[in-house]
């Protein structure tokens, strides 16, 4: 039988691999290196902006985890399967983000320096940063406490 500390290092895994994504996904949009392929994301980004997109993705990987351990005891193996899945989605994300920046890297950091506007570098900032502090918060939800003896 597996243990809920292996569903939580996956949940981390996922959640860190997301806002990473998350973040080089916003750099290589607003410096024109790409665009975003997944069409759900790209509306996401136009109609409701970056922030709130990313606050999606970290409440649907917070409330899929949560539904895994609800089913955990009863389905050790295949929750522990569906999180393995998750995480190694959000760990492809971030490998398919970093080859797209590697391709132009020089490409970015000019662009950046030239073409970015203040404000819209601070909307990536800021954005990135919500997101990071909402991983967090989501992963330690249901920490366990000394307190309740868990």
């Amino acid at each position: 039988m597996t243990d809920r500390p292996n569903l939580r290092q996956l949940e981390a895994v996922t959640l860190c691999g997301t806002v990473t994504a998350f973040i080089l996904t916003l750099l290589s949009i607003t410096t024109g290196v790409s665009t975003e392929s997944n069409p759900l994301t790209a509306v996401l980004f136009e109609q409701i902006g970056f922030a709130l997109s990313g606050l999606f993705a970290v409440v649907g990987i917070s409330l899929a985890f949560a539904v895994l351990e609800r089913f955990h005891s009863e389905f050790p193996n295949t929750v522990l399967l569906g999180a393995t899945v998750l995480g190694l989605f959000s760990v492809m994300d971030v490998l398919l983000n970093l080859f797209v920046i590697y391709e132009s890297p020089v490409l970015i950091i000019e662009t950046l320096k030239v073409r970015v506007p203040i404000i819209e570098t601070v909307n990536i900032v800021l954005s990135a940063v919500v997101v990071f502090f909402a991983s967090v918060v989501a992963f330690f939800r249901n920490a366990p406490s000394k307190i309740d003896g868990r």
